[in-house]
């Protein structure tokens, strides 16, 4: 099991976390991003830091949404206006513009499959949940939902 934290050119340096049973479940750093401060996410190669190549393929794919996330959330303020009536939780107080500015990006998963999974909390509409997002490959926006 890798102890030590790994490099990765164009994205910085992470520190391992280890799940309770001692296994290495990811790669994470604190990084900047869209007014908050969550968590960059990367997984092992089993229990190796990832490869020079997925090293290549993580950057370019969190450049590329770093890059688009923007456009890609377009429809986040009807796929959450959604999901609160599903939920009956008040959000007509809250304009589209509110809900993509104050989201508070909690973390952002590179996952191994090639599609980014991302947490944030927005307390103007609900602070009971968190908010749970999806991106695929080409960068669009396939889910929205509750997690809490």
């Amino acid at each position: 099991m890798p102890n030590d934290k790994i490099e990765i050119p164009g994205l910085g340096t992470f520190v391992p976390d280890y799940w309770e049973s001692g296994e290495l479940g990811c790669f994470k750093q604190i990084i900047a991003f869209r007014n908050s401060a969550p968590e960059l996410v990367v997984y092992p190669n089993g229990t190796k830091p990832p490869s020079l190549e997925a090293q290549h393929e993580l950057l370019d794919r969190f450049q590329r949404f770093s890059a688009q996330v923007e456009e890609a959330l377009t429809n986040f303020p009807t796929q959450l206006r959604e999901e609160c009536r599903l939920y009956e939780i008040p959000c007509d107080h809250v304009s589209d513009r509110q809900m993509l500015d104050e989201l508070s990006w909690t973390n952002i998963k590179l996952d191994p499959g090639g599609t980014i999974e991302c947490y944030a909390r927005l307390p103007t509409v609900t602070t009971n949940y968190d908010i749970s997002f999806g991106f695929n490959r080409q960068m669009r926006l396939y889910r929205v939902q509750f997690d809490g």
